[in-house]
Parts: C-alpha cells; structure tokens; sequence
C-alpha cells in the first residue's frame, strides 16, 4: 500500500533537504513523495527537481504561489497513494514513522491514525498526543481547544475516506489553521481514529520566518474566516471549544495594534478572557497587557508589553551571566 507524502514547499531551501532526506531514508519504502513548489523565488524548486530525477518516488508540481492550502490541496488531487499524510519542509520525521503509522492503521483498521511529535528548540522536547477519547467528534473538540494539535503531519489518513467524506482544503483567502479547518470536516464523520504513543515527527519551531512564528493582517483575516467556517460545522454546544481560537485573534490584532478589530471581535470571548486574567503580573505580559487593550486602553497595553519584554530579556541574559 502506497502512502503519500504532501509537502507544500515555498522559499525554504535552507531546510527543504534536512525534511526530503528524512522522507526518502524511511523503512517503509513504497512512498510517493509530492513536493508542491508554491512559486517560490529562491532555489527551492529547482532543488525539488534535482530530487525528483535523483529518485523517481518523488514528485514535483510547480504553481504559481497561492498559498499552503491551495498547495496542499494540489497534492491531494495529485495523490495516488492509499494513505495521505504531510511534512512540512523545514521539519524532519524519523526514518520508521511511515512503516509504524501503516502497521497501526492497518492493524486496527483505522481511518486515521495520530501519533506524538517532538518539538525542536534549543531544549527539545516531546508532546504527547493520547486523545482523551477516540470518539471523532470529541476529538475535533480537542484540536480546536488546542488540546492536541491540528496538524495534518502527525496524522496518516485513508485516501478513500478524505474522498467518500468530501473532505478539501479550502484555497481562498484561509493562509493559516487551514489544517484544522480540513480535519473538522474530516472527523464531523463518524471515521475510525487510533493513537500510536511515540514520537515520530520533529515540528521545527526554530525557523522565525514560518507563517506559525509570525502575525499579519493577512494571517489575522485567513484565522477569523477558519472561525467562521467553523461555526457551520460544528454543534452548538460545542462553540464553546472556539474560545482559544478567538482569543487567539484577539491577542494578534492587539500585537498589530488592530484596535477597531479589539473592539469589535467576539465579545463573549473578551469578556470572559477579561475576567481569567483580572490582575496584572509583570512577567506575564501576554495576557496581563491583552486584558488591559481589550479594557479599552490598547496604546498603554502595547507600550507596557514591550517595557516588559525588555526586563524579561534583561532578566535571562543576567540568569546567564551568573550561570556562567
């Protein structure tokens, strides 16, 4: 049974090879590897190319750049495989992850199959994805409560299934959590989940240009209209799992000191945010200065969060210094 390996590739030809190496040395050897080029500008498509003549499991469509959903979606409608699961191009998988995601699913018959990753910093360390039920619904409720992560390249998937439930990316205008928008349409069904308890993928948080590690106006727009697909998709007693979504928005407009959008966006989700966090604590300027912007005082709340960002920064380098 053939898997395939999505990975939507844009301007990363520092990483790009560390992730395709690691796809390519994998125990399970019958892998379609699909690398979309999403009109990158540096030399990442034309090392796509030297990998797809060097190995002929691998891939390559170029399109002009829409996008990692339209990306991801061109993968789908390109894959042959029986089984889909993604990479993302500055992260690394280890050499058995295909094979022991395969023989679980197989095993157990499962649509889905999730397992735990490693998150890469200077202090690495692995989290845990043990689902508090294997129920689908219940866990799209985790994912979209950040209770485990909404992902697609911790998840191997059947290919029949993505079919026979309709399940696309959605390409216009969502640039981020389109992952979570795909897999709420996925596991509203009632699919089979199972979950391996290791490691397997290596999720890179160090590279800062990744769209994760940054905010703007366009990421901020491509969150609001996830929430908003995701209203029409989920039960009504469940809206309540939008709540760290929602606050998430918030918290980027007010560091992009979008204050019409603090003033305007989820009022339910403000005032109950407000009410967590009621007192201010100097060492934790995220929530304290948020609180205080959405109180309705944003230019002081983003002066005092980078006075604060400053004396923590201070605070480390001196932790360091006697360190040493």
């Amino acid at each position: 049974m053939t898997i395939s390996i999505i990975v939507p590739v844009y301007n990363i030809e520092k990483y790009i090879h560390r992730c395709v190496d690691s796809l390519l040395t994998q125990t399970y050897k019958d892998l379609e590897i699909l690398l979309i080029d999403d009109g990158s500008s540096d030399n990442s498509g034309l090392i796509c190319d030297q990998y797809a003549q060097a190995d002929q499991r691998v891939k390559v469509i170029h399109q002009a750049n829409g996008g990692v959903s339209r990306a991801r979606q061109s993968g789908l409608n390109a894959a042959t495989g029986s089984f889909i699961i993604h990479a993302d191009p500055d992260d690394w998988v280890d050499a058995t992850m295909c094979e022991k995601l395969i023989k679980k699913a197989n095993k157990e018959n499962a649509d889905m199959v999730l397992c735990d990753y490693w998150l890469e910093s200077a202090n690495p360390e692995i989290v845990r994805q043990k689902p508090k039920s294997l129920d689908s619904r219940d866990i799209l409720c985790q994912i979209i409560s950040y209770q485990l992560h909404g992902a697609c390249w911790n998840k191997l998937i059947r290919k029949d299934i993505i079919s026979k439930c309709g399940c696309r990316f959605t390409p216009t205008d969502i640039y981020f959590c389109e992952d979570i928008l795909f897999h709420a349409r996925l596991l509203i069904n009632d699919i089979k989940v199972s979950y391996l308890p290791e490691a397997l993928y290596h999720y890179n948080i160090s590279n800062t240009t990744s769209l994760t590690n940054t905010f703007s106006e366009k990421k901020i727009r491509s969150w609001m209209k996830v929430i908003e697909e995701l209203k029409l998709i989920l039960r009504p007693k469940d809206f309540d799992t939008l709540y760290h979504l929602e606050k998430d928005v918030l918290y980027a407009a007010f560091i992009l000191k979008k204050n019409e959008l603090l003033k305007s966006l989820y009022p339910q989700t403000r005032e109950r945010f407000i009410k967590e966090h009621p007192k201010f604590h100097l060492f934790t300027p995220n929530s304290s200065c948020l609180t205080l912007a959405l109180k309705g005082c944003p230019k002081t709340a983003i002066m005092l969060y980078h006075y604060t960002l400053r004396i923590i920064r201070l605070k480390t380098k001196i932790k360091k210094l006697i360190k040493k």
